[in-house]
């Protein structure tokens, strides 16, 4: 047995290395595999926009392929009655269960890379990815997988980087979780019903998300020190709840449209002259006229 100290040493050594170098890692023996295959389930998607998305022409069809065998992997490590279900609509599942319970491993979640690999997965097993109510079941079915498992997850994103329309919109699928505090578990006793937004410390999504979802996670989520917010048009106030209700915040981007509106982003302002703990704020292709109280102050954050 591999000592806490080397155990220690040896995740700060994995986590240097490249994935390629970490695959081979894993077959070193028993006790790297152990310590390997967390880290690599931590962020399965890395990567995924350079090789699956922005490079699809030149890379051709084998790494897609590569990253549609994460959602067989988590459909394998559903309920029994979940995969059974799905097979009723003719999934090819494998009876073998995992060696691990990957779900738990999981730290970083964009929910658009999630929904994408869903839709190649249906079209890949079943040859049509038109089949919308298919699609929404197994996001459903592996959503709250995550739930039930993900107890610490650090970085969520709502970032679309794909340019096209992704099917079951985040709004839908996050409107239909409950918000009970406390939930019975298989023994009859209650526990705690820990929200999976609740831990996170990292945060993206595009500006035109919708206020109620920001509101909703602005009151899950207090722990967040780095939010990066892109294509702002408006001033949302739904972002600047968001903004507000962390505890720490530390870095902040905010990314605007040229062609912003003539009233400003007044609400988004008054936020950022109460934030004291921030230490970088980044503000990009924005007027700077829209900010006039305390632009002296930005600038020194910007220094």
């Amino acid at each position: 047995m591999i000592s806490k100290l080397l155990t220690e040493t040896l995740i700060q050594i994995f986590n240097e290395l490249e994935l390629d170098e970490l695959f081979s890692c894993i077959l070193v023996n028993r006790e790297w595999c152990k310590i390997v295959v967390p880290i690599l389930w931590s962020d399965p998607w890395k990567n995924i926009d350079i090789y699956v998305v922005f490079n699809t022409k030149y890379i051709g069809h084998g790494n897609i392929k590569k990253y549609i065998l994460l959602i067989s992997t988590y459909i394998s490590c559903l309920s029994d009655d979940d995969r059974n279900n799905l097979k009723l609509f003719g999934i090819p599942i494998s009876n073998l269960k995992p060696f691990f319970d990957y779900p738990i491993f999981l730290r970083y979640l964009n929910y658009h890379h999630f929904i994408f690999l869903i839709n190649k997965f249906v079209f890949e097993k079943i040859g049509n990815n038109n089949d919308e109510n298919l699609t929404k079941l197994i996001i459903k079915k592996i959503w709250n997988l995550f739930k039930e498992k993900c107890k610490k997850l650090n970085h969520f994103g709502l970032l679309n980087p794909y340019g096209e329309n992704i099917n079951y919109r985040f709004d839908k699928i996050f409107n239909d979780d409950d918000d009970d505090s406390f939930i019975i578990n298989n023994n009859g006793s209650l526990v705690e019903n820990k929200n999976i937004f609740k831990n996170i410390t990292s945060f993206q999504c595009d500006g035109n998300l919708q206020p109620l979802i920001l509101f909703k996670l602005g009151n899950i989520c207090k722990l967040i020190q780095d939010i990066k917010i892109d294509n702002i048009s408006q001033d949302n106030e739904g972002i600047a709840y968001l903004i507000k209700s962390q505890k720490s915040i530390q870095k902040l981007f905010l990314g605007f449209y040229y062609d912003t509106p003539k009233s400003g982003f007044i609400k988004i302002e008054k936020v950022l002259k109460g934030i004291d703990s921030l230490n970088q704020l980044i503000l990009s292709a924005f007027k700077i006229k829209f900010f006039t109280k305390r632009e002296s102050s930005y600038r020194e954050l910007l220094r």
